[in-house]
């Protein structure tokens, strides 16, 4: 089972490749927090931001961008903001240096999916902003 799945893991991100997305496999949420922590590290931004992600929290990205002293998060999550400062900061995050989000689905076709409490997103891969 675990064979197959890397090898779909694979070809997923090998569809990302093809359409010119950096796409990187990991094996598991260690190594996930180590190539994000390299990313931020490397684009050294002032602003980050996220799309709230229980996977994402899980590999520990958060609260090492909230303990990082060289960067300003803004986190439009926080339920001890009241909600309408939520979504200040969350309109704020969109103008962010780095703005880290995860995806629901990545198909072995290459588009990307999202599913959340405020949309539905479907997104082909080879889209760009010039094409949408």
């Amino acid at each position: 089972m675990a064979n197959r799945t890397a090898k779909k893991t694979e070809a997923c991100a090998a569809a990302l490749r093809r359409h010119r997305f950096e796409a990187e496999t990991v094996k598991d949420a260690e190594a996930a927090f180590a190539l994000m922590k390299a990313v931020v590290e490397a684009e050294n931004p002032q602003l980050v931001s996220f799309g709230d992600s229980m996977t994402m929290r899980g590999t520990g990205i958060v609260e090492w961008l909230r303990s990082n002293g060289r960067l300003t998060l803004l986190d439009g999550f926080d339920a001890s903001k009241p909600y309408e400062e939520r979504l200040e900061i969350r309109r704020r995050a969109l103008l962010s240096d780095l703005f880290i989000t995860g995806v629901n689905a990545v198909t072995e076709q290459g588009t990307l999916h999202w599913l959340d409490t405020v949309s539905y997103t479907h997104l082909r891969a080879h889209e760009t902003r010039h094409d949408l």
